[in-house]
């Protein structure tokens, strides 16, 4: 696995003036990790870990994106910190002339990397209510990843949708792992073919009271579900 991102390579005068501020301020701040001076670039898209098959796809996807982009001039804005520069966590520095033209070389590339089947940029949910709003706003329309049929995450995912009253998808895939590999777009997963060839294609309609839960108290409790 490669640890993977798309981004622009700057200029090694621009490496050593960030490189000097940075020592300035190692000397002044404690507990951050440092990026080393000739590591530092322009982030376009960050993919995560990725196999040999999924970096190489990224890359054909990049290059596709950039196609019909001119090479532009570009200058160093002030640098900025998240969440603030009172409490910082990540220290950056952005584009003042430039900034238009990497805007839409990342948009035409983040197109080209979503079309490739690496997903979107950004993630749609943010927490457990956007996912619960979502699946209710569209019964059956979002899917729900588990390592196989009957196992803990399967089975935890059916008492998820039973509290929480929705109906999602469940996709059974061959071991812990593999719904990794297929959210990052990388087809070179160790375990082959990624969906229990043993899963029947159905609508969400047909999947009820698939799951029998036996609790072994005397009394039901209350966390489980009652379809039987």
């Amino acid at each position: 696995m490669v640890r993977t991102f798309i981004a622009l390579v700057i200029p090694d005068e621009w490496k050593e003036y960030l490189g000097k501020i940075e020592g300035d301020l190692m000397r002044l701040m404690t507990g951050l990790s440092w990026v080393k001076a000739e590591n530092l670039h322009v982030t376009l898209r960050f993919l995560g870990d990725l196999g040999d098959s999924g970096v190489r796809r990224a890359g054909e996807a990049a290059g596709r994106g950039a196609k019909g982009h001119a090479a532009f001039t570009a200058r160093l804005g002030a640098p900025g910190a998240f969440p603030s520069m009172n409490r910082p966590r990540v220290l950056w520095t952005g584009l003042t002339e430039g900034r238009d033209e990497a805007i839409a070389l990342a948009k035409s590339v983040n197109q080209s990397l979503d079309h490739g089947g690496f997903g979107p940029a950004d993630k749609p949910f943010k927490t457990v209510a956007d996912v619960v709003s979502a699946a209710k706003a569209k019964p059956g329309g979002l899917n729900i990843a588990n390592a196989g049929p009957g196992g803990a995450h399967h089975l935890s995912a059916e008492l998820f949708e039973s509290a929480a009253g929705i109906d999602m998808v469940g996709v059974p895939f061959k071991g812990d792992r593999s719904p990794l590999y297929c959210a990052r777009g990388d087809s070179s997963s160790p375990a082959g073919s990624l969906v229990d060839p043993e899963f029947p294609s159905r609508r969400p309609s047909e999947r009820k009271n698939r799951i029998h839960i036996s609790p072994r108290t005397v009394r039901r409790p209350g966390v489980t579900p009652h379809n039987s």
